[in-house]
């Protein structure tokens, strides 16, 4: 796989696509990745892959692929971003709306807020997780920023 473990440090890279890895759509690899958080236990990361349309859960100690979470019809949006709550839950940011992935993959809400979150031009849309108070930060296009709680 494209993630792997530093030889200098144990810490982990991913190497330069166009030297080292073909971008693909298989397990594993990624053809845009635009965001990553770590799983509260520091085992993980979720890598969001704009273009595959979905997130990729990473062990970090051998690069090895775990599952994928991935944004299915009818709401097959681009992935903009990903966070990890407390309790692993994996929220993905796509151009319309927040998803809720429990850390098995399997989606617990497909419209968390039941709102549009990024109409229109949504690939500058961004997210972040308050790891104290589990609240949600979206960055949406025209300038906005909007903070709520997920539960």
């Amino acid at each position: 796989p494209p993630y792997m473990p530093d030889p200098a440090g144990g810490a982990a890279y991913v190497p330069n696509p166009a030297s080292d890895m073909i971008e693909g759509s298989r397990d594993g690899y990624f053809t845009r990745p635009v965001q990553v958080a770590f799983t509260p236990d520091g085992l993980h990361i979720a890598v969001a892959d704009r273009s595959n349309i979905r997130v990729q859960l990473i062990l970090i100690a051998d690069g090895s692929f775990v599952r994928k979470m991935e944004i299915t019809k009818p709401n097959r949006d681009y992935v903009s971003g990903v966070a990890v709550d407390r309790a692993g839950n994996i929220v993905i940011l796509t151009d319309e709306y927040l998803w809720l992935f429990d850390i098995t993959g399997r989606v617990i809400h497909d419209r968390l807020g039941g709102k549009e979150m990024c109409p229109s031009g949504g690939r500058y849309c961004a997210l972040a997780m308050d790891p104290v108070h589990g609240r949600l930060a979206v960055a949406k296009t025209g300038g906005k920023v909007q903070v709520s709680h997920h539960d």
